[in-house]
């Protein structure tokens, strides 16, 4: 990302933009997300997770297996990204292995 811009000024504005509350939101609303955000849109790997961040973007699941969630979910990311696994098959396995520790502590209680 940052070897599209011309100067390095440049790219640590639009780090330092988008890392305050509002920069993120800014740059979704610009709609100028450039050549790799097009590559993902069109790419079948990627395209799953492209929906799901759009469909999601402004929310996180609030439960008492956040912590596993996310480690799950950058899991099947990491097993998609790297041709493990199908998007689908990585976050079938995400869902499962979530649902079960989720299962787990709604039983067992958080430990």
């Amino acid at each position: 990302m940052l070897s599209q811009f011309s100067s390095l000024n440049a790219s640590q504005e639009t780090l330092t933009a988008l890392a305050e509350d509002t920069g993120g939101e800014a740059f979704l609303d610009s709609n100028d997300f450039g050549p790799a955000f097009t590559k993902v849109q069109q790419d079948p790997t990627l395209k799953p997770f492209y929906d799901i961040l759009v469909e999601t973007q402004h929310q996180r699941p609030v439960m008492p297996a956040q912590a596993f969630f996310a480690s799950e979910l950058q899991r099947a990311v990491d097993a998609a990204i790297y041709g493990q696994k199908t998007p689908q098959q990585a976050l079938d396995d995400a869902t499962a292995s979530t649902q079960k520790e989720l299962d787990r502590i709604l039983k067992e209680g958080v430990q």
